[in-house]
C-alpha cells in the first residue's frame, strides 16, 4: 500500500492505521520498537509513543532517532500509569485502525498487513488479533506462545485469548469507556472484554509479534495483583452487561483468583410489600383475587395467621369435597350403562347365593363381576390417554398457528399435519369413550386408516 500524499503545510494527511506505543523506561528497546512499526509492509500508518513519565533516557532516545521522522508522533505525561498512557496514545491517534504494541516488544513487516486484511473485507469486525513467539531480553526466539485457535466470548470470560498483535477499529474503541486507569495490571483484558461488548472479533493464527520475556515486564513483576484484576475485571464485565445479579464468580483455587466457574444465584425472596402484591387506596396490602399472596415470612399477627390457617383448611375441603363428587358421578355414570347395571346384578346375585350357603357359586359370580370391571378401568385408562393426546396436539396446533400468523409460509405444512393429526386423534377419543358402555377390549376402528 502506498502511503498517502503531503499536504501544502509539509506533513502527512490522515494515515489508514495508527499504532500506538505507551513506554515507560524502556530506553534499551524503545527505539527498535518503533521501528518494527516504521518497517511495515503497510506504509500509509503513523506511530504515537506516550512518555509515561520515565526515569531513565527513554525521552531521549526517541528525540534522538525520531524528532525528523513525519510518521512518528510523540507525547509526554507525567507518569500515571499504563492505562492512562494507554488512553493519552490512543487519542493521539488518527488511524481508522488503530494497533497496540508494547514498548519492550516488536512487529514482524506483515503484521499489520494480516491483522488489516480480515477487517477490510467484513466491516462488522472491530477487533483482529494475532499469534506470537516469545523471545528473551536479548531478542533471541524462545518458542511459540499458547493460543486459542478461535475467537469466544464465553471463553474469554476465563481467560485472556486475544493475544498480540491486536488491531482494532477506532470506531469501537470510541463506543467503550477505554482503558482503565484505576488499576495497573490485567489492563488490556479489561479492555478487550469490553471491546467484545461492542463489535465482532477474528482471530488470525499468524504469528506476528515478539513478545519479550524479562522480569521488568509488567504481567511477571506484579504477577499477584495480575491475578486478583483478572478477576476483578471479569466482575466488571458481568456488571457492565446486567448479569451480576444473576451470575456469582465461585472461586476454585485460593492461592489463583483466576481460576473460578459462573454460579446461577437463587432467586431473591419476595417481601410482604413486594411489587407483585395490589395495594389498596388506604396503603395496606389488599387482597388478590385469587386470595392472600403468599410470602415465605410467617405472619406475626395471630388473628391473621389464623385467617390464613382457615382459609387453607377450607381449600383442602373444598378440593377433597370436589373430588367425591366427580367420583361419585363416575360411579353413577358408570352403573347407569349396561356394563353398570349387569356388575351390580352380578354383586347382589353373588351376596345373595353367599347368604343361602352356596359359597362356590358367589366366588363365580364375582370373578365373572370382577371380569367386566377390569375391561372398565383398562377402558377409562385409555380414553384418558387419548385425551391427553388431544389435549397436548391442541396445544401445538395453537403454537404452530401463532406463528404461522407472522407470515411464516415454512410452517404451513406443520399446521396442516397437526391439524390433520388433531381430527384422527378426536375421533379416536369418541370411539374409545363409546366403548366404555359396551366393555369392549379390542382396539377403536381407525377409520382414516381403513380409507
Amino acid at each position: 500500500m502506498g502511503f498517502r500524499a503531503w499536504d501544502n503545510d509539509g506533513g502527512f494527511t490522515v494515515p489508514l492505521v495508527s499504532i500506538y506505543i505507551p513506554a515507560y523506561n524502556a530506553e534499551d528497546t524503545i527505539v527498535g520498537t518503533v521501528q518494527s512499526a516504521l518497517d511495515q509492509t503497510v506504509r500509509d500508518l503513523e506511530v504515537c509513543v506516550v512518555n509515561d513519565g520515565s526515569t531513565d533516557a527513554t525521552l531521549d532516545r526517541l528525540s534522538e532517532h525520531f524528532s525528523d521522522e513525519p510518521r512518528v508522533r510523540i507525547g509526554n505525561q507525567e507518569n500515571a500509569g499504563i492505562g492512562a498512557a494507554s488512553n493519552h496514545a490512543v487519542r493521539m491517534c488518527r488511524g481508522a485502525y488503530i494497533g497496540q504494541l508494547d514498548a519492550d516488544d516488536e512487529l514482524t513487516p506483515d503484521a499489520v498487513e494480516r491483522m488489516l486484511a480480515p477487517m477490510l473485507a467484513d466491516t462488522r469486525i472491530g477487533v483482529s488479533y494475532g499469534s506470537h513467539v516469545k523471545v528473551d531480553a536479548n531478542g533471541d526466539r524462545i518458542g511459540d506462545a499458547w493460543t486459542a485457535p478461535r475467537f469466544s466470548r464465553f471463553t474469554l470470560l476465563h481467560i485472556m485469548i486475544v493475544h498480540h498483535f491486536r488491531l482494532f477499529r477506532a470506531r469501537d474503541w470510541n463506543r467503550t469507556t477505554g482503558f482503565a486507569e484505576d488499576i495497573r495490571n490485567a489492563i488490556d483484558y479489561d479492555m478487550f472484554l469490553k471491546m467484545s461488548e461492542v463489535t465482532e472479533m477474528v482471530h488470525v493464527d499468524e504469528r506476528v509479534y515478539r513478545y519479550r520475556v524479562h522480569g521488568e515486564s509488567t504481567s511477571q513483576k506484579h504477577q499477584p495483583t495480575q491475578y486478583r484484576n483478572h478477576a476483578l475485571v471479569v466482575a466488571r464485565a458481568l456488571e457492565r452487561r446486567g448479569l451480576a445479579a444473576d451470575w456469582t464468580m465461585e472461586p476454585l483455587d485460593n492461592d489463583d483468583p483466576r481460576k473460578y466457574r459462573f454460579v446461577k444465584t437463587q432467586a431473591p425472596r419476595r417481601s410482604l410489600e413486594s411489587p407483585m402484591s395490589p395495594i389498596d387506596a388506604g396503603g395496606d396490602r389488599a387482597e388478590s383475587v385469587c386470595g392472600p399472596t403468599r410470602t415465605d415470612e410467617p405472619s406475626d399477627d395471630p388473628l391473621a395467621a389464623a385467617s390464613i390457617q382457615r382459609r387453607i383448611r377450607g381449600g383442602v375441603v373444598r378440593k377433597n369435597f370436589g373430588r367425591v363428587i366427580s367420583t361419585s358421578r363416575q360411579i353413577a355414570a358408570w352403573y347407569a350403562s349396561p356394563s353398570g347395571l349387569i356388575s351390580a346384578v352380578a354383586l347382589l346375585v353373588a351376596l345373595g347365593l353367599a347368604g343361602t350357603g352356596h359359597a362356590g357359586a358367589a366366588v363365580w359370580v364375582l370373578v365373572a363381576w370382577l371380569g367386566g370391571l377390569i375391561p372398565y378401568k383398562l377402558s377409562r385408562e385409555r380414553a384418558e390417554r387419548a385425551r391427553h393426546l388431544s389435549e397436548l396436539s391442541e396445544e401445538f396446533v395453537r403454537s404452530a398457528a401463532e406463528r404461522s400468523s407472522m407470515e411464516d409460509s415454512s410452517l404451513t405444512p406443520t399446521v396442516e399435519k397437526l391439524a390433520a393429526w388433531q381430527e384422527i386423534l378426536d375421533r379416536r377419543c369418541a370411539v374409545v369413550e363409546a366403548r366404555i358402555a359396551t366393555v369392549e377390549l379390542r382396539e377403536p376402528v381407525d377409520e382414516d386408516r381403513q380409507r
